[in-house]
């Protein structure tokens, strides 16, 4: 870039003719011709000219008029903003882009340039000092604050870890299965951590959330609970019908350090840390329930239950039986039931359901379990036991009054995420024992009697609906021909609430529990099987209005508000257990859509 001379226009004072010197008289006393001294004047201040001056600033084959006041450029900073982005062109920083695929992008960093605006004003001064209009444009480079050097370590693993290979990217081992990754789904489980100071290296890091996912998803296929021993009551010497045995659990957070620990260093294996779960209750603990006693027991009526019904209300009262809740556990009636599926061995039943279509009575897999839920609830509720978890039913089902007082039944779903959860807050373990036959359901409490008082108010029943009593048909291709079931009786609908009182002798307050329910008028339904249904064969009629419904519990068919409460066992209470709040009772949720005939359940339902 060569220099350019700037042309000035030089300004010069006018002339004035100088005056002719007056010799002043002589001072008396002074010497005969002595030249007296001039009188002393100041020196005549320069003019400063600030006036606009034009420049032009060259680059290269490229120009720029600015204009600047007085020698000393004043206004030069202002006069290059203009041109500042017609010259500048911004840094680029290196960049690696981690593809869906596991592909990589890179692309490297360039300079950029800038307007130095202080060296070009320097030269424009220079410029106007030696009378020149023309000056040249400095510019400087502008770094890139990613440099490619700082991508090299974290380019160089990738390209190790994501390079294409005719196996898997990443294999994950468990300890009887392995998984396989490539590169776009390892890929996923990776991200990068930028400089934090200038210089630093891009390191390649995990994806927190993503992994944390993946290592969730590994546990499930993973885990096997450990099997809790399970023991028959024995007349008071408890033998065991089921040995306690370990179980394995995927430990998530070594597990997100083994692949922080693998991917990180480029390797191509991650090993899964596995733990061993022992049992809570092994045969051991058959001594502690030593001097242990029925607790509380409950059953309900199985009379003219449908064949199905009675096969899961026998499953899962079996599933049931044995179980110890050791001090301080949370029991979990889905927990300990399992599954219940059709390949866990429970057969299609009958739930209550609720969707657009209303509250109905549908097919539903193990149909009849909340029978069981509710009879284990009753003796846990008279024993004064802590509740974490009840739902009630959509529909008062009388069978399932206790004592005489309502609203003392449970519903579960465990697709829905309904259980039952009750709390042993004693110091002692809790025996389940659970029986089922042709005519009922009957459940056992075994243990030491907690050391408290349970008192029970009379049922408080409000806003009673009346029923539609009009009977109603309804057509189950699911069923075969021929097959009739009376699935609703029509029974009024209410609010109930129910409050027990538990004092202890060392708590100034009782522990009170309120269970609110909330029910809804049900209808006379009968089901008709039309699977396999003749062509010109005619769907029977419903039943006459006020014919019995087939299957209805002999119990009273309006709800009765009865002081119901068991004696009080008035014994020293054991150290106060954590409160626990009253549990949730929360609206039924919509049903899921209906499928299809050959799988008719819906959910999520509650059970009768």
């Amino acid at each position: 870039m060569g220099l350019l001379t700037v042309a000035c226009r030089q300004v010069v004072a006018p002339q004035t003719p100088e005056p002719t010197p007056v010799t002043p008289p002589p001072t008396p006393g002074a010497t005969p011709g002595s030249v007296p001294s001039a009188p002393s004047t100041a020196a005549p201040t320069p003019t400063v000219d600030d006036g606009n001056r034009a420049v032009r600033l060259t680059l290269g084959d490229r120009s720029w008029n600015v204009t600047v006041r007085g020698p000393q450029a004043v206004g030069i900073e202002a006069a290059l903003a203009p041109i500042a982005g017609d010259v500048g062109q911004p840094a680029r920083d290196a960049r690696l882009r981690i593809n869906a695929d596991g592909s990589l992008d890179w692309t490297p960093a360039q300079p950029g340039v800038a307007i130095d605006p202080a060296a070009t004003a320097d030269r424009v001064r220079s410029a106007l000092t030696q009378g020149k209009s023309d000056a040249e444009l400095v510019t400087q480079p502008v770094q890139p604050a990613v440099r490619d050097e700082q991508y090299a370590s974290a380019r160089a693993l990738l390209e190790r870890l994501l390079a294409k290979t005719d196996g898997p990217a990443v294999t994950v081992k468990g300890p009887d299965k392995s998984w396989t990754l490539d590169r776009g789904e390892t890929a996923d489980l990776l991200a990068f951590d930028f400089p934090k100071a200038p210089g630093d290296p891009v390191a390649v890091v995990l994806d927190e959330w993503p992994v944390r996912a993946f290592v969730g998803r590994l546990a499930k296929a993973i885990d096997k609970p450990a099997s809790q021993a399970r023991f028959a009551w024995n007349g008071g010497k408890p033998k065991p019908i089921r040995e306690g045995t370990a179980g394995r659990a995927l430990d998530q957070d070594a597990a997100y350090k083994a692949f922080e620990r693998a991917l990180t260093a480029g390797e191509r294996t991650v090993e899964l840390p596995v733990k061993t779960v022992d049992p809570v209750v092994s045969t051991a603990d058959a001594e502690a329930f030593a001097g242990a006693a029925l607790i509380e027991s409950g059953s309900t009526p199985l009379g003219g239950a449908i064949p199905e019904k009675r096969w899961n209300i026998k499953l899962a009262a079996d599933r049931l039986n044995g179980t110890v809740v050791p001090p301080g556990a949370t029991f979990s009636f889905n927990g300990e039931v399992g599954p219940t599926t059709l390949e866990s061995g429970f057969k299609w039943g009958f739930g209550i359901t609720s969707g657009s279509e209303g509250i109905k009575t549908v097919p539903s897999v193990a149909g009849g379990i909340c029978q069981v839920a509710t009879t284990l609830f009753q003796p846990v509720f008279w024993a004064g036991y802590p509740l974490e978890e009840r739902y009630w039913h959509l529909y008062w089902i009388p069978s399932y009054a206790s004592r005489g007082i309502v609203g003392l039944d449970v519903t579960v779903d465990e697709d829905a995420k309904l259980d039952f959860k009750w709390i042993n807050s004693t110091k002692t373990p809790v025996l389940i024992q659970a029986s089922a036959d042709d005519e009922k359901v009957t459940f056992q409490l075994y243990g030491k009697k907690p050391e408290w008082t349970v008192k029970v108010d009379p049922a408080k029943i409000s806003n009673r609906v009346p029923p539609d009593t009009a009977p109603v048909t309804e057509e189950d291709p699911t069923m075969p021909w021929g097959r009739n079931i009376v699935v609703e009786a029509a029974r009024e609908g209410f609010d109930v609430e129910v409050v027990r009182k538990v004092t202890q002798a060392d708590q100034p307050e009782p522990r009170t529990l309120t269970l609110k329910s909330s029910y809804q008028p049900s209808r006379n339904v009968t089901l008709i099987g039309t699977a396999g249904k003749p062509a010109n064969a005619a769907v029977p009629a419903a039943q006459p209005s006020g014919t019995p419904a087939v299957n209805r519990p002999a119990v009273p068919s309006t709800p009765a508000a009865v002081d119901a409460t068991p004696a009080a066992t008035e014994t020293p209470a054991p150290p106060a257990a954590t409160p626990i709040p009253p549990p949730a009772t929360p609206t039924p949720g919509p049903a899921r859509p209906t499928p299809a005939p050959a799988k008719p359940a819906l959910s999520p339902t509650r059970r009768p």
